[in-house]
C-alpha cells in the first residue's frame, strides 16, 4: 500500500457540511472522500475544461438504481464514465443499424 501523507484545509462551513452529509450517505471516512475527490479532479487531465469538441450527456435515475450502478463499479474498480461509455457503446455496437431519416428523435 503507497505511503500516505495528511493534508489540512480549511473550507467554508456549507461546504464542510455538504462533504460530511456526502461521507455519512456513502459510508466513507473524510479521508477517504477527499482522497477520491482529488483522485477524481486529478484523473480528469485534460477534461477539467469544457472547451473543446467534448459534449455532457446527463441523466436522473431512481435512488435504487444509483446505488445499483455505483456498487457495481465500486466492486470491478471502473469510473462512472468509462462504464456509462462502455455500456452505451456496447447497446449500439450490438442494435440493428438505424437510417438517420427514420431515427426516433425522442429524448
Amino acid at each position: 500500500m503507497e505511503e500516505t501523507r495528511g493534508i489540512t484545509v480549511k473550507v467554508a462551513a456549507s461546504l464542510h457540511s455538504r462533504a460530511k452529509q456526502e461521507t455519512e450517505a456513502s459510508e466513507q471516512t473524510m479521508s477517504q472522500f477527499i482522497e477520491a475527490v482529488l483522485q477524481y479532479y486529478f484523473d480528469r487531465g485534460d477534461e477539467k475544461s469544457m472547451s473543446g469538441n467534448k459534449r455532457t450527456l446527463a441523466f436522473q435515475v431512481s435512488e435504487e438504481f444509483f446505488t445499483e450502478v455505483q456498487d457495481y463499479i465500486r466492486a470491478h474498480k471502473m469510473k462512472l464514465k468509462d462504464f456509462g461509455i462502455t455500456a452505451m457503446r456496447r447497446m449500439m455496437d450490438e442494435a440493428a443499424p438505424v437510417d438517420p431519416g427514420e431515427a426516433n428523435t425522442a429524448e
